[in-house]
């Protein structure tokens, strides 16, 4: 648990103007689930495999309080989600990644696990107690050019402090996306590039350069004073190629 407070009539109203963002752009009606069994499905619907090692229910228990995630819907048809799920250790979240990454991820060298080194990655190392993961970024092709993607994840951070109070909410981005200035459109104010250092790659090649996204108190707190900064979200052609928060199972495009 952080050792701050958040006004939380600030927070809720932050909260219901992302929802009326997400309506304002295109009348997008935003769902809130713990059902992963339906993110599963949700995620095959936007035109992947299903969802990433994070949220597979083959590989994590995600019990109902530890786990939630958003749809946007338009016309009844789903066309975005994201999905946030709360841990909670002992351990730093440096270490809690590596063991993590090292069960769940397949390797490069056939037959074996990731490998990462100690240490890595290194601006994990100052966070510990409770966490809260967000992935599952995903945007239907023909909804990524009107900001839809930013809205999900800025209104998932926040939903994610209310519910956990983590220390920190952190999530993974292609290093492209990242020098593309995709974290602070999504509401994260740490960005970190190439932040694995791998003994063992991931099969997955889009997944050697990720960059360690981080959102701790300040972001909390200026995401609650600006949830739709003007200068973003009035920038209808911020163009988005890729789908969003990675490791999911559907390499950007």
């Amino acid at each position: 648990m952080p050792d701050y407070q958040i006004d939380k009539i600030a927070l809720h109203k932050a909260i219901a103007a992302l929802v009326d963002e997400a309506q304002k752009i295109d009348d997008f009606d935003i769902q809130y689930s713990t059902d992963v069994e339906a993110l599963e499905t949700a995620a095959i619907e936007l035109g992947g495999k299903g969802t990433g090692e994070n949220f597979r229910r083959a590989v994590d228990t995600l019990p109902p309080n530890r786990v939630f995630w958003l749809g946007a819907y338009r016309s009844g048809e789903i066309v975005g989600t994201v999905a946030a799920r709360c841990d909670e250790s002992s351990w730093t979240l440096q270490k809690f990644i590596q063991e993590y990454w090292e069960r769940a991820f397949d390797g490069s060298e056939p037959g074996k696990r990731v490998k990462i080194a100690e240490g890595s990655p290194v601006d994990a190392q100052k966070y510990q107690g409770r966490y809260a993961y967000l992935g599952e970024g995903l945007v239907r092709p023909d909804c990524r050019d009107n900001n839809l993607s930013y809205v999900l994840v800025r209104l998932a951070l926040l939903l994610a402090f209310d519910e956990w109070r983590p220390c920190v909410a952190y999530g993974w981005m292609r290093d492209w996306h990242a020098y593309r200035g995709l974290a602070t459109r999504w509401g994260f104010n740490g960005c970190h590039c190439s932040a694995f250092d791998w003994i063992i790659e991931p099969k997955e090649t889009d997944w050697r350069n990720l960059a360690f996204l981080t959102c701790d108190e300040q972001g909390f707190r200026k995401l609650v004073r600006q949830p739709v900064p003007a200068g973003l979200f009035d920038a209808r052609k911020n163009n988005q190629k890729g789908n969003g928060l990675r490791p999911s199972c559907e390499p950007a495009k």
